[in-house]
């Protein structure tokens, strides 16, 4: 959808007009610095209604305290509300994500087909998400891990498209000869370019 300035996002029961919120993502990748909005699109998914809360005379860590970690966070509970609004029985999707973020490791390859960008070129990009402050060094055994990904995911799905690996990731991988295993990457820039006409 393209942008609307008119736009208006109702979340429990509070209209925001988008034309405030939009500005958040140009003005503050050069004040704040990319890597932080990066950081704060991942935290807050983009999300108008938990953008409405930034504060420009804050920094990322001081917003996230201010608007989910203290006692009178405007966001604090959101997380329980959103899932009692999604889901009929949120106390059961809710024991779910508790139970992965304690496992505090990645997914199992059946959960890998979450991670695709399927288009109608034939060629399924499965993506490989990693975010680091330095350039990600690609080692012997992480390259023999993606290659058995690939396997498994063809084996799984018997698609009959080529998988390509992708890396998205903030400054890219390091160029070894393990890199090659990526056939393509998105870099943090990437995300700030001007779309493609």
């Amino acid at each position: 959808m393209p942008y609307n300035q008119n736009m208006v996002i109702v979340h429990n029961q509070r209209k925001i007009r988008f034309e405030t919120i939009f500005p958040l993502i140009i003005e503050s990748a050069e004040e704040i610095g990319r890597k932080e909005v990066a950081e704060a699109y991942m935290i807050f998914g983009g999300i108008p209604y938990y953008l409405s809360y930034w504060d420009g005379r804050y920094g990322l860590p001081q917003n996230v305290d201010r608007i989910v970690f203290y006692e009178d966070a405007p966001l604090r509970d959101e997380f329980e509300n959103l899932y009692a609004s999604l889901f009929a029985h949120s106390e059961l999707y809710i024991e779910a994500i508790d139970a992965l973020g304690k496992k505090g490791i990645g997914l199992t390859r059946e959960e890998l087909v979450s991670a695709l960008s399927v288009k109608d070129d034939g060629i399924v990009n499965l993506c490989e998400i990693k975010f680091s402050k330095y350039e990600y060094d690609v080692k012997n055994d992480y390259e023999e891990n993606l290659r058995n990904k690939v396997f498994a995911f063809g084996s799984e799905t018997h698609t009959r498209k080529t998988p390509h690996l992708t890396l998205v990731s903030t400054y890219g991988a390091k160029q070894n000869g393990h890199a090659r295993v990526f056939q393509s990457q998105v870099v943090l820039d990437d995300l700030f370019a001007p779309p493609f006409r």
